[in-house]
C-alpha cells in the first residue's frame, strides 16, 4: 500500500481505458488539401525572380511575423505560405519592384519535442508526415524502461497533456511535444 501511495505521488503515468485517446483527427493522414500554417521558428525561403539581394531564408519570430527586405514585417503564424507570398507579392509591388514574382516555400520546419523514456531526448525538425513512432525513432528508440503502449502529447501553445495509444498511425503536429512515460513493472 506504501508503495503505491509513493508511485502515486511520484508522478506515476498510469492511464485508465477511458482517458485513453484511440481514435480521432491525430490518427488519420493528413489532408493532402489542407495548407500548412506556418508557426513561430518556422524557416521560408524567399525567392524573387531577378533579385539575388532578397532570396534568402528567412524565420517566422516569436511575434508570428516574418521580416523581408524593403517591405518589412509580414504576419505569417496561422497563415499558409501561398497567403505569405500573396502579401509579399503585393507590397514589393507597391514601389519598390516593377512587377515582382515571388516565389515562398518552407525551408525548415519548427520543431517537435520527444521526452522522458527514449534515449535521446530533445527537439527535432517536424517532417509532413510524422507519425509518433518515427519521432520516437529520431529519439534514438525506448529505453529500456519505457511505457511504449501509449505517450503523452501536449499540443503547440497548450497547456494540458493527453494520453494517445502508440500506433502507427499516430501523428504528430509541428510544435507538438510528445512525452514517453517509465513503466514500473
Amino acid at each position: 500500500m506504501l508503495l503505491g501511495a509513493l508511485l502515486a505521488t511520484a508522478g506515476c503515468a498510469t492511464v485508465s481505458a477511458s482517458d485513453l485517446i484511440t481514435s480521432g483527427p491525430r490518427y488519420e493522414a493528413p489532408s493532402v488539401q489542407a495548407p500548412y500554417a506556418l508557426g513561430i521558428g518556422d524557416q521560408i525561403r524567399v525567392i524573387v525572380y531577378g533579385d539575388q539581394v532578397i532570396n534568402n531564408v528567412y524565420k517566422v519570430g516569436p511575434d508570428g511575423m516574418v521580416v523581408l527586405p524593403l517591405i518589412g514585417a509580414i504576419a505569417a503564424a496561422g497563415r499558409s505560405t501561398g497567403d505569405v507570398q500573396v502579401e509579399a507579392t503585393r507590397r514589393f509591388a507597391a514601389g519598390y519592384l516593377n512587377s515582382p514574382s515571388v516565389a515562398i516555400q518552407i525551408d525548415r520546419y519548427r520543431s517537435v519535442y520527444v521526452l522522458g523514456e527514449v534515449l535521446k531526448p530533445g527537439a527535432y525538425d517536424y517532417a509532413p508526415d510524422m507519425t509518433a513512432a518515427s519521432l520516437i525513432a529520431n529519439g534514438g528508440g525506448f529505453t529500456p524502461r519505457a511505457k511504449k503502449s501509449y505517450v503523452f502529447i501536449r499540443a503547440e501553445g497548450g497547456t494540458e497533456e493527453k494520453a494517445y495509444e502508440v500506433t502507427p498511425a499516430l501523428h504528430i503536429l509541428p510544435g507538438d511535444t510528445v512525452r514517453v512515460v517509465e513503466r514500473y513493472f
